[in-house]
């Protein structure tokens, strides 16, 4: 796992994730934020970023089972709550970006309030 972290850790340096983040923070600091993905990439951002200057109500993956309750200190969520957690963002955390847009499309959409958008930070 140690390894895995750490190809993870470099991988953030290659992509400039941190100047990602600080080009972003003002633009959604007000907005509420929906964390996506529980792999390592995932945990390696959750464990070792400063995401405190963004407002995340919680985490979210396709994979997180009802007694999921949190994933790396955030709330944890099914993605059949997205619809009712009234968030504007979606922090995509995984590198397989076709996941979750598709998944909202085909399950979610039609019960959303509003629209969500989705950041995409490794393309």
């Amino acid at each position: 796992m140690k390894k895995e972290i750490e190809k993870y850790q470099n991988f953030l340096i290659e992509k400039n994730f941190s100047q990602q983040l600080e080009e972003l923070k003002n633009i959604y600091k007000d907005k509420k934020i929906l964390i996506y993905g529980s792999g390592f990439l995932a945990q390696t951002i959750l464990k070792n970023c400063d995401l405190s200057d963004f407002n995340i109500i919680g985490a979210t993956d396709r994979n997180f089972l009802p007694e999921t309750k949190s994933f790396c200190g955030y709330k944890a969520y099914s993605v059949f709550d997205i619809p009712d957690l009234n968030i504007d963002i979606i922090f995509n955390f995984v590198q397989n970006s076709i996941d979750i847009e598709s998944f909202l499309k085909k399950h979610l959409e039609k019960y959303l309030s509003h629209p969500i958008k989705l950041i995409y930070f490794f393309e």
